[in-house]
């Protein structure tokens, strides 16, 4: 998919993004999960309590698993990547 050019010459993550979120819209409109309803999302939405993350350990637990993941993430990297010449 390299050199493609997409209408608008939006980025492909942009696009990706878009794509996705109204893929999300959409399923939670028609499933009914109740998840995504605009009245729980603007809850959500909670400018004033906003607060910096507190650092923990947590994150190095979350990287535990992370070695059977870079197996396969490296090389898929490094194949859809192209030099630049």
């Amino acid at each position: 998919m390299a050199g493609v050019r997409l209408p608008g010459n939006l980025p492909g993550g942009l696009l990706a993004v878009i794509i996705g979120t109204a893929v999300g819209w959409i399923t939670s409109a028609l499933c009914g999960s109740g998840v995504m309803e605009p009245t729980t999302v603007g809850r959500g939405h909670r400018p004033d309590r906003a607060a910096p993350p507190i650092p923990s350990g947590d994150v190095f637990a979350g990287l535990r698993d992370i070695g059977p993941r870079l197996v396969t993430a490296i090389p898929l990297s490094a194949s859809t990547t192209s030099p630049r010449g």
